[in-house]
């Protein structure tokens, strides 16, 4: 008896892609919950491959997410880090 799959009801993978491309905001999410596995040490080239995006985009987002950062407050300017983060989904 083979193992079972999870499989998703009600939706299918282009649907999904359409949710996370809706929003704004969930562009930004998702470029940096790609970004963040990179800070934690992984490549971002397996990254690449398993979220469906190039390396070098990956390698963009970094760039950018890097020149917006204040380490006096330990935050981001997003309005700005928005503009750079055009994530082709």
């Amino acid at each position: 008896m083979g193992k079972s799959v999870l499989k998703v009801k009600g939706y299918s993978a282009s649907d999904i892609k359409k949710l996370l491309t809706a929003n704004e905001s969930f562009k930004i999410g998702v470029g940096l919950y790609i970004v963040y596995p990179v800070a934690l040490g992984h490549s971002s080239r397996k990254l690449a491959e398993q979220y469906q995006v190039s390396f070098e985009q990956i390698t963009n987002w970094m760039v950018s997410l890097s020149g917006f950062y204040n380490p006096d407050s330990f935050a981001f300017s997003l309005p700005v880090y928005r503009s750079c983060l055009l994530i082709p989904i």
